[in-house]
């Protein structure tokens, strides 16, 4: 086909793809707490309730208002809500995939699409509940791929369609949209100062004192309580990388031509912005309620009680086990160029690793425990080694070639989503790890060329390099798809079926059944069913509101939490 038509057609399939993976998984998890909180209030939506008018919450109205319609559709189930939720996971690999292709060839491209497949198809409880993250990073990736369409010197529009995809963000995780947004600002204006200029020194000490403080307005909030290690592993990569391209500006840019490029590049992107914004807080104060708006979105999340949760730093066999899996294939390559003392050098240490690694944890199920520990550093990780390769080209005089000036791009986004984990880390670090897979298959790629296979290699070494370069990233996901495989299909588990019209289509694995207690909980909601009067409130003394839903009552205190 056309080449023009390629990479669409190339994502219009993987996006198939990992839908139908992401079934695997769908009904396999059941969560009480969190998921029934997101369930409930669009519930209350589904009756005719909107957000911040009629009930307080903390996120943006787009999540209730979305799976309200669902509801209206389909009746209060479930299984909808899940389904609609994998077609937006699963339109997140096709981005992932479309974003790859401007920094790598097409095999390296499909190969961060089917990282991000594994990533976003685990099976885990959070990645089925409707949290507005999941809806806010596909909008951010797409605001993300359509300024890099604006960037490669198509029309201005690419700018405005990223800004109108940044606000419609907004409407779900806004915290989250907000550094995104921010993040491209930061990206538009890196461009600029990466391209080639007249040289005139003029201005230039004012606009990287401009760029220092929007660099350090990034940890500005929290920097009372930040420690080392947060520094270390999520704001030291933005501002190492923001200084890299300071310095390039501080050498060979000027600010005039900076200011004639990105001037209409952000007014482009600020006018996109504000439309959906714009238009939902002039509804809102139709209703009167654009203060409780503004209130429970901005101001309310900041009195919330301590919410810090680290990073969990992974144990040094973690390490040691990705050393020797990248100590191995890098010989692998070497043995490939006929460097053969050099792979030798790199194969033992990479197997001594590998043995110590293998000693510590004793089983394969463990190895792969160990790799799943190491995922909390990976955004680190990843933007530490994508900044190694931009020093050298961007303290070069020649021009900075397209493709450095994506990474830049691409690295800014990838560590605003950081702040999908920071400062709250735990279980969230699932929910942005498909983020960061197009800046792994750049890796890949210059490993790949580092090689040596490029250009006129035979067409077996070249795809024997692909696979050797292969197997650090398959390493971080085979854990995890590992886990999806060998989970119980939907035939095993008929015993294990919930009997609610909510829950139609659930089967919890045995291990899931036990742990949440389901014939506890189905005793407890049929009590609540057939107490009297039928349509009286519940005071729930506990904060697992799917309760609610199952035995379709009502809460007598909705905008509250009380724990017994």
């Amino acid at each position: 086909m056309p080449s023009r038509l390629a990479d669409p057609a190339i994502a219009a399939a993987l996006f198939v793809a990992a839908l139908a993976y992401f079934g695997f998984g769908l009904h396999l998890t059941f969560d009480l707490r969190d998921e029934g909180f997101f369930l409930y209030n669009t519930l209350r939506v589904a009756r005719g309730e909107i957000p911040h008018r009629d009930f307080v919450d903390a996120y943006g109205p787009g999540t209730h208002l979305l799976n309200a319609q669902l509801f209206r559709l389909f009746g209060v189930e479930i299984m909808p809500v899940r389904l609609l939720l994998a077609a937006v996971r699963a339109s997140a690999v096709a981005l992932s995939y479309l974003i790859a292709r401007r920094l790598a060839p097409r095999p390296f491209a499909v190969l961060a699409a089917l990282m991000a497949t594994a990533y976003w198809g685990r099976v885990i409880w959070n990645l089925n509940s409707p949290y507005p993250a999941l809806y806010t990073i596909p909008l951010c990736m797409l605001a993300l791929l359509l300024l890099l369409g604006g960037r490669s010197g198509t029309p201005g529009r690419y700018y405005l369609l990223a800004g109108f995809a940044s606000g419609a963000a907004l409407l779900f995780k806004q915290s989250l949209a907000v550094v995104a947004a921010y993040g491209i600002v930061l990206a538009i204006v890196a461009s600029g100062m990466l391209e080639q200029s007249a040289r005139d020194g003029r201005w230039r000490l004012p606009v990287l004192l401009a760029w220092a403080v929007a660099g350090l307005a990034v940890a500005l909030p929290f920097a009372a309580g930040l420690g080392a290690t947060d520094y270390l592993l999520h704001f030291l990569p933005i501002h190492a990388l923001l200084l890299v391209v300071g310095v390039h500006f501080a050498r060979f840019g000027d600010a005039t031509s900076l200011l004639a490029r990105v001037t209409p590049r952000l007014a482009l992107y600020g006018a996109g912005l504000l439309v959906v914004p714009t238009t939902v807080a002039a509804v809102y104060a139709t209703w009167g309620a654009l203060d409780e708006l503004a209130f429970n979105m901005f101001w309310r999340p900041f009195q919330f009680p301590n919410y810090y949760v680290p990073v969990e730093l992974p144990p040094f066999h973690s390490i040691a086990l990705l050393a020797s899996v990248a100590a191995l294939a890098t010989a692998g390559l070497l043995l490939l160029r006929g460097a053969r003392l050099a792979a030798l050098g790199l194969a033992v240490p990479g197997a001594l690793l590998a043995a110590v690694a293998i000693r510590a944890t004793g089983s394969a199920l463990q190895l792969g425990i160990a790799v799943d520990r190491a995922s909390g550093v990976l955004p680190a990780l990843t933007a530490y080694a994508g900044l190694a390769l931009l020093v050298a080209p961007l303290g070069r005089r020649s021009g900075v070639e397209p493709v450095q000036r994506t990474l830049v791009a691409v690295l800014l986004f990838q560590q605003m989503m950081v702040f999908q984990i920071f400062p709250r880390a735990g279980f969230n670090y699932t929910m942005m790890l498909g983020t960061l897979t197009p800046v792994l298959a750049y890796l890949c790629f210059r490993w790949w060329q580092a090689a040596g296979v490029a250009g006129r290699a035979r067409a077996p070494q070249r795809a024997a390099a692909f696979a050797l370069v292969s197997l650090f990233p398959v390493s971080l996901v085979a854990y995890i798809v590992a886990d999806a495989v060998w989970q119980p299909r939907p035939g095993e588990l008929a015993w294990t079926a919930m009997r609610f019209p909510a829950t139609r289509g659930i089967r919890l694995s045995p291990a899931e059944y036990r742990l949440h207690e389901v014939r506890v909980v189905e005793w407890l909601v049929d009590h609540i069913r057939a107490a009297e009067p039928a349509d009286a409130p519940v005071f729930l003394l506990t904060n697992d509101r799917m309760l609610l839903l199952l035995s379709e009552r009502e809460s007598l205190f909705p905008d509250h939490t009380f724990v017994l």
